[in-house]
């Protein structure tokens, strides 16, 4: 039978670049005998997130923008296997009963449906999608984010459901026995990133969907100076300032700083004891042979994302209710100055508290 592969995310595991692969590539694809559809894609992105929207209910869905009927009508004009992909699909992942409806649909016309799931470091997971997510409003303190993430396993934002429990997940799937689910470690991908490793999920040419590493990120993280902007405008107002001003404060701040955002050890340590054995799911995509120019993934790491040996900054320091009102309070004082100096040079005073505050944040925990 035909396949139907459902690319699912995980968020933040080189979605956005490989799903401008798949369309840039779509043409190549299907001489290839695999779809790519252009039904439930948004105007201006690449995967299929009006169809994830309308399973998960998601107030963002248009049918405008192509529901399940026209994603069904254009692939019975095809008779290979298609490929969907949208991260938003992560929403859905643990209510077996939403896909029904695209379920029976694939069955009616004759496909098989493959679930593919990225799975990453869970922690390494928390901070980046926390960074990410400061552009869609969190303004929470990081350990709060943290302790929420342990204690239920996922994460919500409006109709976002991101999961960090990966044995749900998998016990969710489990309940579609006529389903096949490929689990993929993000840390250990064939060829060194997504789209290559994709690419072999789905019995594609790995040379088809372009370059395997360099040049294939989307979403970059913010620098830490952007994010603390970002964190410091979604905690409020601050007295009669313009945003902008408290922006360049949080850049200012962040002068200097080489080190990168991490979760600190014992926090690190507290979600790792919950979370860690998720890596038991992964499997290997097909036979133990790598399709040619790739290698196959070595024995799975202990913290693939934690370089011990760099430095780093205390996220739950960085992002915290003291660093919210160490701005607040420069704000403030630059206020009653007139404003942020021309000369971007700040009093002494004020640069004794910014120090205090960047050594704090770079001080155990």
């Amino acid at each position: 039978m035909r396949k139907l592969h459902i690319h699912c995310g995980l968020h933040k595991t080189g979605t956005t670049a490989l799903q401008n692969a798949l369309h840039r590539n779509a043409q190549t694809l299907r001489s290839q005998g695999i779809l790519f559809p252009a039904a439930g894609i948004p105007p201006g992105l690449s995967g299929h997130h009006n169809i994830a929207w309308q399973i998960a209910r998601d107030r963002r869905f248009q049918p405008a923008f192509g529901d399940l009927k026209a994603l069904f009508r254009e692939i019975g004009k095809f008779d290979g296997d298609v490929v969907l992909s949208s991260e938003d699909f992560e929403s859905s992942l643990r209510y077996p009963e939403r896909w029904a409806s695209l379920k029976k649909l694939a069955n009616l016309s004759g496909f098989d449906t493959v679930f593919i799931v990225y799975f990453r470091d869970p922690v390494a997971y928390l901070e980046s999608l926390y960074i990410e997510n400061l552009k869609h409003g969190f303004g929470e303190e990081y350990l709060a984010v943290a302790q929420r993430v342990h204690d239920f396993g996922r994460l919500n934002l409006k109709e976002w459901e991101f999961s960090f429990d990966y044995g749900q997940i998998a016990a969710a799937l489990a309940l579609q026995p006529d389903a096949k689910v490929i689990f993929r470690d993000y840390q250990m991908l064939l060829g060194g990133s997504v789209i290559p490793d994709f690419a072999a999920a789905i019995g594609a040419d790995p040379k088809t969907l372009g370059p395997a590493a360099g040049s294939w990120q989307a979403n970059k993280r913010a620098s830490p100076g952007a994010a603390l902007g970002q964190f410091a405008r979604n905690r409020g107002q601050y007295r009669r300032a313009p945003f902008g001003e408290t922006q360049r404060i949080a850049e200012y701040m962040c002068q200097g700083e080489q080190a990168r955002l991490a979760t600190p050890a014992r926090l690190r340590d507290f979600l790792e004891s919950r979370f860690l054995p998720y890596r038991h799911l992964v499997t290997e995509v097909g036979a133990h042979t790598a399709p040619p120019g790739l290698s196959l993934p070595g024995q799975v790491r202990g913290r693939p994302e934690n370089d011990a040996g760099a430095a780093t900054i205390d996220m739950k320091k960085f992002f915290s209710f003291e660093t919210h009102m160490l701005i607040q309070k420069l704000t403030g004082l630059i206020e009653s100055r007139g404003g942020f100096p021309a000369t971007a040079k700040l009093d002494d005073d004020l640069e004794c508290k910014i120090n205090e505050w960047r050594s704090w944040i770079k001080g155990k925990s």
